[in-house]
């Protein structure tokens, strides 16, 4: 008898648990439209994967970025600057003193070594004529404080070149707006476009011809974007063709130059892409390219594993004015 009254007791227990679970997950939030129990929570950071957190947030409420949105609202935040009462406030440094950043490139001129300028991935360009004594922040007027690289005319050092936006695959990478210049030692500076590059990897200024100037455009981080891959132009930036591009999501993130010869050119392209919930920093893609005659054509040198070695030639794309 007691042998039948327990099984009765936990077939009684049973049922309950049973008719509870079936009634929970029955029930309706507050808007009357989903189980309480369809789906888990969000973990903000999942057992130290990938932290996308920052990344949700900037791009909320839209799936993508929309680079559209992200340059209008730069000129909101420019003119917001200009017009800020507090914009020529006296500041004193009241500490502390021993906080640093990263340094995304530096460009010092071959004939003048005491004058230096540094790229910084959050905050602008500074410059120093004392061999680094003090510093002068002469970036302040561009929307963007994010710096990529940095590029000095070999025949010219008043004039410079800045990519925006660091090239660094971190969480949320701080993007930019394209390339700028200046043709007075850093004090003033001009838009002269790439403004979708993104990222800008590195700027080479032709050591044989300073109207010559090749810029590596990553593109965007979380997005395919086709405005990734080397480009060049013939008259100091006031116009851009791209001469390199593999693919929408494989970013040009470095060039350079035979010291001898200004036709031979490398480049190094990197698949990179990101996600909410994944990062892909290599693939078949990536690898080294090389132009013989100034970046007309390229061959792809070393390959990773799978990848098939290929010869590009221009013109890829049309010419992309600023």
């Amino acid at each position: 008898m007691k042998k039948y009254l327990s099984s009765l007791s936990m077939a009684a227990v049973a049922v309950a648990v049973a008719l509870s679970l079936y009634f929970v997950n029955k029930k309706e939030d507050n808007n009357g439209v989903q189980p309480i129990f369809q789906s888990k929570p969000e973990v903000r950071e999942p057992k130290m994967e990938p932290n996308d957190w920052l990344a949700k947030q900037k791009l909320y409420p839209n799936p993508s970025f929309s680079y559209d949105h992200y340059l209008h609202a730069l000129q909101q935040a420019n003119a917001l600057h200009k017009s800020s009462t507090m914009r020529n406030a006296e500041w004193e440094l009241a500490g502390p003193t021993n906080i640093g950043g990263r340094i995304t490139d530096i460009a010092i001129h071959p004939d003048f070594p005491t004058t230096m300028y540094i790229g910084a991935a959050s905050g602008g360009i500074f410059k120093t004529v004392n061999n680094g004594f003090s510093w002068e922040n002469v970036f302040t007027d561009a929307p963007v404080i994010s710096i990529g690289a940095l590029a000095i005319d070999p025949d010219n050092s008043n004039v410079l070149y800045a990519g925006t936006g660091e090239a660094n695959a971190s969480s949320y990478s701080f993007i930019g707006n394209g390339v700028y210049k200046s043709t007075d030692a850093g004090q003033s500076w001009s838009h002269i476009g790439l403004e979708q590059s993104a990222y800008v990897g590195r700027i080479l200024v032709d050591h044989n011809d300073s109207e010559r100037v090749f810029v590596a455009a990553c593109g965007t981080l979380f997005t395919p974007n086709e405005m990734r891959g080397i480009y060049r132009s013939n008259n100091g930036g006031d116009d851009w063709e791209q001469v390199l591009f593999v693919s929408d999501s494989t970013a040009g993130v470095d060039i350079v130059q035979h010291p001898t010869d200004p036709d031979i050119l490398y480049a190094a392209m990197w698949e990179r892409m990101r996600g909410i919930t994944y990062r892909r920093s290599h693939g078949q893609t990536s690898g080294i390219y090389k132009s013989v005659d100034g970046g007309d054509n390229w061959t792809l040198q070393t390959v990773c594993p799978g990848a098939v070695r290929r010869t590009h030639r221009r013109p890829l794309h049309k010419t992309t004015r600023k």
